[in-house]
């Protein structure tokens, strides 16, 4: 197809498929790599909700959103892998023919498509590898300037799913970004930017780079005892991480400082009460 041809293609998938072509363009700003069914059925327009229901529903609605730009050549289905993508030369046209202020549009439109996709992160989950190069290219958005709490969602979920994975090293860079958007879309004392912070300390600490975990608990525990009530015991968790990883930099002296103020809270508020600390909390009480 040449470019003009392919322009002719859109004009009739816009006209005759609106969610097919909604598909095609969130494609398009995404990663130049195979894109999950799912993420066609999940863009604003498509016939999603059925494939809330069963499996059947599901490959209905893909085909009911792929299939008309498939035939006029504008995607191409792998049903063995259960992905789509878009030959590079209608990528390249389509995205040469949109404006700054039209791809930053579909940015964020194909980021809702993504969010959607991207499980919420637990222990037990699995790393959706297929959409590893789409959380990537919202990585490079957010670079670029995009903030959007879709894009804050997925690369927080993505970022902690290779945490509970043991890729901690990979999972620095994504809740790095993660707080970058928060950062742009919040106050600065807002909680949700506090837990970022303790998050992606916690990451770092568990990566081994205690050097910068103890910078990222300190702005952690400076923006708690700007913005929340003194002896919070949201501060539990930061002060022993920070302690922690204080120790493993070398510096005992604040170290120790960091443990007693994370024992004095810890038993100001749980003294009395059968209560267990597990994880960092555990490992700092233990602190000589």
């Amino acid at each position: 197809m040449n470019s003009e041809s392919i322009r002719s293609a859109v004009e009739t998938a816009r006209a005759d498929s609106p969610a097919g072509t909604e598909a095609l363009f969130c494609a398009c700003a995404l990663a130049d790599a195979p894109v999950p069914f799912e993420m066609a059925i999940a863009a604003e327009g498509a016939m999603h909700n059925p494939a809330l229901i069963n499996p059947a529903a599901a490959m209905f609605a893909v085909a009911a959103t792929l299939d008309p730009v498939c035939r006029l050549g504008l995607v191409e289905m792998d049903h063995a892998t259960g992905t789509f993508n878009v030959p590079q030369q209608v990528r390249r046209v389509i995205l040469d023919d949109l404006d700054p202020d039209e791809r930053a549009v579909w940015q964020a439109r194909a980021l809702h498509a993504l969010s959607l996709a991207v499980p919420d992160a637990d222990p037990g989950s699995q790393v959706p590898e297929a959409l590893a190069p789409h959380v990537a290219a919202c990585v490079e958005m957010v670079r670029e300037g995009l903030a959007t709490p879709d894009a804050n969602r997925i690369l927080h979920q993505y970022g902690f799913l290779l945490h509970f994975a043991q890729r901690h090293a990979e999972a620095v860079e994504y809740l790095e970004a993660a707080l970058a958007v928060d950062k742009r879309l919040k106050p600065e004392t807002h909680p949700d930017i506090a837990s970022d912070l303790e998050g992606l300390a916690a990451v770092l600490a568990a990566a081994g780079e205690h050097k910068r975990a103890v910078e990222v608990y300190r702005e952690c525990l400076a923006l708690f005892e700007k913005g929340w009530t003194e002896n919070n015991r949201a501060l539990i968790p930061v002060l022993a991480g920070l302690a922690l990883s204080l120790r493993e930099t070398g510096e005992k002296s604040e170290a120790d400082e960091m443990a007693r103020r994370t024992r004095e809270l810890f038993e100001s508020h749980f003294g009395d009460l059968p209560v267990e600390p597990d994880g960092v909390v555990a490992d700092c009480l233990k602190m000589n």
